[in-house]
């Protein structure tokens, strides 16, 4: 079976956390004000963009939230004994 290793989760992190930051100074949001829109500390958005301090899968999907979208993560797991492969979705959404 393949799973998704320790590169291939850092790489799907840095792009959820750049694409999230885009959007939200594309709509002209501050920090500041995305944090009272999610709920979120200032310094946990800090820390979501700037992937330097550790936080929350939640945090991560309370700031997606914030700014309309949500945030789905998507796995292909491979058996060596299925010659045609599966997929197996986990989508990571609250309601």
């Amino acid at each position: 079976m393949y799973y998704m290793n320790n590169t291939d989760v850092y790489i799907q992190d840095q792009f959820i956390r750049m694409r999230l930051t885009n959007i939200r100074k594309s709509r002209g949001l501050t920090q500041k004000q995305l944090s009272e829109m999610s709920g979120l500390s200032t310094a946990t958005i800090s820390n979501i963009e700037s992937g330097e301090n550790s936080y929350t899968l939640r945090s991560l999907i309370r700031y997606a939230e914030a700014l309309g979208y949500e945030i789905n993560i998507d796995k292909k797991v491979v058996d060596d004994n299925d010659t045609e492969g599966s997929d197996k979705t986990i989508s990571s959404t609250s309601t």
